[in-house]
C-alpha cells in the first residue's frame, strides 16, 4: 500500500506542475509574450468500483461468484484533435471473485488481489458530453488474499506477477470537468503462474474529476 502511494503522489506532484506550467503561461501570454500553438493537457483523479470475476474457456463452475472491488487513480489526457484524446491512467485495483458450495459440507472462499494498472486508450468524443474508448492495460500484482472457509493464504507464488488484456468503455463527460464511464477490462495473459488458463473480468463503474486544463 505504501508503494502505491508514493506512485500516485508522484503522478499527483507532476499534475501539480504542469499546473503551474499551464499557470506561467497563462501569465505570459497576458504580458503579450508569444507562445506555441495551444494543445490541450488535461490531468485529474478518477475512481469507483469495479464487478469482478475470473473466467476461462473451460469454465463451467456456476458456484464462483462476481464480486466487488474499488479502484482509485489518476489520469492525464493528451488531445491530438476536437475528437481524439490519448489517456493513460494509472491506478489501484482490486480484483477476485467469491465462491460458495454446499453439498455434505460447507465451502466458501474468497479470492483478492491488488493490481497497480497502467491503461491507456484512446477516447473518442461522438459529441460534446459523450464518449467511447479502447486500449489495453498492464497490470502489477501487489498482493493476494485467498480464503478458504477459516484458512488465509497471502503467498503470490502461484501468481503471475504481470497481466495484460484490453479495455473498452463509454461514459458521459460534463460542462464542469467531472466525467461518469463504464469500462470492461478482459485479460489476455492468465492469473496463475501454472497451467490453469484462467483470466481477468472486470466491470468498472467510475467517477472522474478533472483537475486543470492545460494549454500547452
Amino acid at each position: 500500500m505504501r508503494k502505491i502511494i508514493k506512485i500516485l503522489a508522484l503522478t499527483f506532484l507532476v499534475g501539480l506542475s504542469y499546473l503551474s506550467f499551464g499557470q506561467n503561461e497563462s501569465n505570459a501570454k497576458t504580458a503579450g509574450i508569444n507562445t506555441s500553438p495551444a494543445k490541450k493537457i488535461d490531468f485529474g483523479l478518477r475512481g469507483g468500483v469495479g464487478i469482478a470475476n475470473i473466467t476461462g474457456s473451460k469454465d463451467a463452475d456456476e458456484n464462483r461468484k462476481f464480486c466487488l472491488c474499488p479502484q482509485l487513480g489518476v489520469y492525464t489526457g493528451f488531445t491530438l484533435n476536437e475528437k481524439l484524446q490519448l489517456q493513460p491512467e494509472l491506478k489501484y485495483v482490486r480484483k477476485g471473485y467469491n465462491y460458495f458450495f454446499k453439498n455434505r459440507t460447507e465451502t466458501k472462499e474468497k479470492y483478492r488481489a491488488s493490481y497497480l494498472d497502467i491503461p491507456i486508450s484512446l477516447q473518442y468524443k461522438t459529441n460534446e458530453s459523450f464518449f467511447i474508448k479502447g486500449g489495453f492495460y498492464l497490470g502489477f500484482l501487489l498482493g493476494a488474499s485467498h480464503v478458504i472457509n477459516d484458512h488465509k493464504n497471502t503467498s503470490t507464488d502461484y501468481l503471475n506477477g504481470t497481466t495484460f488484456g484490453l479495455c473498452v468503455g463509454s461514459g458521459i463527460q460534463t460542462k464542469s470537468g467531472m466525467d461518469f464511464g463504464i469500462t470492461i477490462d478482459k485479460g489476455l495473459s492468465a492469473v496463475y503462474s501454472n497451467n490453469y488458463k484462467k483470466y481477468n473480468f472486470q466491470i468498472m463503474l467510475s467517477v472522474g474529476i478533472k483537475l486543470n486544463k492545460i494549454k500547452k
